[in-house]
């Protein structure tokens, strides 16, 4: 299979398809990160954007598992329903669970999204969709996408003067920095 079909192409990935062998043994350790969710009751408030929907999706079926209770907002931008990642499973948790509500915002959205899915927002994660959150000032924010997406959501909780503390986000590229 060649790297380019399914996206780009990764080092380690590239490595192992072409380097080893079905006789070869691999030793992972276990996954280590400080992008976790907090032992609190605080209501929680999830953002993500495209692929970062992954960690979030681990901590929201986390939080469903424990039957834990605490006020949640799922916010997910996407180009369309198409492409829309996990979009099923969060149908699921929010008509499920009435501690959970979601926004799933469109940027693309196709003919179907306007006239079949009631549409939820077209356009982008934005100041006002966010301080429409009723709890915001006192929650937990986790969030996770693209350095782009990720600055423009951080530059949205500074300007509504959520204190840093309860901001907690997961950049996949150890050199990046938020704030710039």
């Amino acid at each position: 299979m060649d790297s380019n079909e399914d996206g780009p192409p990764g080092i380690v990935s590239n490595y192992l398809h072409k380097e080893s062998s079905k006789d070869v043994t691999l030793f992972f350790s276990a996954p280590a990160g400080d992008f976790v969710l907090k032992e609190n009751d605080r209501s929680t408030v999830f953002i993500s954007g495209g692929n970062g929907i992954t960690p979030i999706m681990s901590m929201l079926n986390s939080l469903i598992k424990n039957k834990d209770h605490r006020q949640v907002t799922f916010v997910h931008a996407a180009a369309n329903s198409k492409i829309q990642a996990f979009k099923n499973h969060i149908e699921e948790i929010a008509t499920q669970n009435s501690n959970v509500d979601k926004v799933i915002c469109y940027s693309m959205p196709s003919q179907q999204d306007q006239f079949e899915h009631n549409l939820e927002k077209e356009g982008f994660i934005d100041t006002d969709l966010l301080k429409s959150i009723p709890y915001l000032k006192d929650t937990e924010i986790y969030f996770c996408s693209s350095i782009p997406f990720m600055q423009a959501i951080n530059h949205i909780l500074e300007q509504l003067s959520i204190p840093a503390e309860q901001i907690n986000y997961e950049v996949f590229n150890p050199i990046a920095i938020l704030d710039e």
